[in-house]
């Protein structure tokens, strides 16, 4: 299903007449220049200097680490500097010419020194130095694309959060994307604990749920999901100041990371209930309830319009 994705930015529209084959490249269930696009949507929410979100529109261009159909051969560098800029370029070429397999992790573990090297996927033994900035550069667009794509095999939530946010730590908080201030931890354990725990709320009734979601909430209070159906149940059960308030923190919580934890739903779908919820929309059945949800996410096909967005 394709999604619908604002761009803001003409040299990225002007750059998409160039990708033909982009769109008819498969990644991850839907095309490669959605996954691009979207990624691009990540890092343009993130406020990130325009080079960056560029770069991650183009990040895997040359091919990668982990995807292989390139859309530019390496002797067509100068043709990429010219739809994207030269900034932008050289980023996107490291993010595909480093072997990218466990960096980042392992990054964390050595913790950080003023200049750093990665390993040239391209030449076998070879590294390449880099400077932090370059290195912080890299390291958001590599979140952004985790976040992105990362879902379990139904499309509901994978424990990618806390992968992300264990790769923040090397991050100052000045580098941070918008609207993370202080800088959140979020434990493996923690992360699939709240995934578990949502799992099984979507199989419950909504006055078992709420308690269910709530203790999913403080395991995991970065994912936004989990609140917004929390405030549905609330919702329903006529607690409306409560709904209210838990719908926002939701959307805001989406509005943050700029992508969805639980993917059988885009960010925009979520804000969309939790808009909902907000307006008390939610009480009417015809619009939505807790189950009605609950059976959207199981079956796709059941979906109103208004949740495929």
């Amino acid at each position: 299903m394709a999604r619908t994705i604002l761009i803001d930015d003409g040299v990225v529209v002007d750059a998409l007449k160039h990708l033909p084959r982009a769109a008819l490249l498969g990644h991850s269930g839907r095309s490669f220049v959605e996954h691009l696009l979207c990624t691009w949507r990540i890092l343009a929410d993130w406020r990130m200097p325009r080079a960056v979100c560029r770069a991650g529109f183009m990040h895997s261009a040359y091919s990668t680490s982990f995807y292989p159909h390139a859309l530019f051969r390496l002797d067509e560098r100068t043709r990429l500097r010219q739809l994207i800029g030269r900034e932008a370029e050289e980023l996107a070429f490291r993010f595909c010419t480093m072997d990218r397999r466990g960096f980042w992790d392992q990054l964390v573990i050595r913790r950080p020194r003023p200049v750093l090297s990665y390993a040239d996927r391209l030449r076998p033994g070879a590294r390449v130095r880099v400077d932090r900035q370059t290195l912080t550069r890299l390291l958001i667009i590599e979140s952004a694309n985790i976040a992105e794509q990362s879902k379990a095999d139904d499309g509901g939530p994978s424990p990618w959060m806390s992968r992300v946010l264990r790769w923040w730590e090397y991050l100052d908080e000045r580098s941070l994307p918008r609207g993370f201030r202080h800088r959140p931890t979020l434990s493996r354990r923690a992360d699939e604990a709240a995934i578990e725990a949502y799992r099984r709320a979507l199989t419950l009734p909504r006055t078992k749920a709420v308690r269910l979601l709530q203790w999913g909430i403080e395991q995991n209070p970065w994912a936004g999901e989990p609140r917004i159906l929390r405030a549905l149940c609330l919702r329903e059960c006529g607690e409306s100041a409560e709904a209210g308030l838990g719908a926002r923190a939701g959307a805001d919580l989406l509005s943050m990371w700029g992508a969805a934890w639980d993917k059988r739903l885009s960010a925009n779908a979520w804000k969309a209930l939790a808009a909902r919820i907000q307006s008390g929309a939610a009480r009417r059945r015809s619009a939505a309830d807790y189950r009605f949800v609950c059976a959207a996410l199981a079956r796709p096909t059941d979906r109103p319009k208004w949740l495929n967005v």
